[in-house]
Order: C-alpha cells, then structure tokens, then sequence
C-alpha cells in the first residue's frame, strides 16, 4: 500500500471514491467535494490517504486547530477493515502531530460508532465531552 498526501488536485480526481466511501459510512452526513475542498489551516499538511493498486483504501482529513492535529474523517474502506490499515494510519497522524508540535490529537465520533471508539480507546483517546450524538475525544501527544 502506498501513503500519499492528499493535495485539492488528488481530491478532485478521485472526488467518486471519496464519496463513494463516505455514502457507505456516513449516509446523511457524508461529505460532497464542497466539504472535501474546504480551507482549513494545515489541511493539505496533513492529511493523506493509502491506495493498494490505485484504489483508496483510507483516508485521514486533519487541520491545525490552536495546539491540535484535529482529525475531521478517518476512514478505512470496508474492504480493508481488519488489516492493521487503521494502526498504521493513526502512527502517521501521531508522527506528524509531533512533527508540528502540537500537544493534542482531536476527534468527533457518533457515539453508536462503537467500533471507532474502541479503536481510539486503544490507542489511547479518552472522551473528553459530548456535542449532540458525538463524542469529543483527545489524545495527549508526549
């Protein structure tokens, strides 16, 4: 698998995977280009996506919000669930918190998203508020 950074042209030319991904998991609240295309300090900093054989197999969207790496979408395709994808794309988000100097990492989850909140459990994220049907959760970066 390889791990490229996500720059607006990358998004526009594989806009329907990113969709695709995102009706799968997200139905209502999935993401058009609009939102995928949205300024955000940092944004094309740092954020990436895997691909196995040109297709998208993850994603991470993250932006620089005050002394956080905020993650707005971590994604892996159904299809990849299961192989270690999420593991190695939360070190790449921790390494480049760290890069950057920034003391959080930052995450909404839907709260039924029972799947995603162990994972971030287990790799540390504690939930630090609740807004609406999401939990905020944060990691400490040491």
């Amino acid at each position: 698998m390889n791990c490229i950074k996500i720059s607006k042209k990358y998004l526009r030319d594989n806009i329907d995977s990113f969709v695709e991904i995102e009706d799968f998991y997200f139905k209502e609240d999935a993401w058009s280009l609009k939102n995928f295309l949205i300024s955000l300090p940092k944004k094309f900093n740092y954020s990436f996506v895997f691909e196995k054989e040109k297709e998208i197999s993850g994603y991470c969207i993250a932006s620089q919000k005050s002394d956080s790496y905020y993650i707005h979408r971590f994604v892996v395709a159904r299809e990849f669930i299961g192989n270690g994808l999420a593991k190695n794309m939360m070190k790449i988000a921790l390494e480049l918190s760290k890069r950057n100097n920034k003391k959080f990492i930052k995450l909404s989850v839907h709260k039924e998203n029972k799947r995603a909140i162990s994972f971030y459990s287990k790799t540390d994220f504690s939930v630090v508020s609740s807004s609406g049907d999401h939990y905020i959760m944060k990691l400490k970066i040491l």
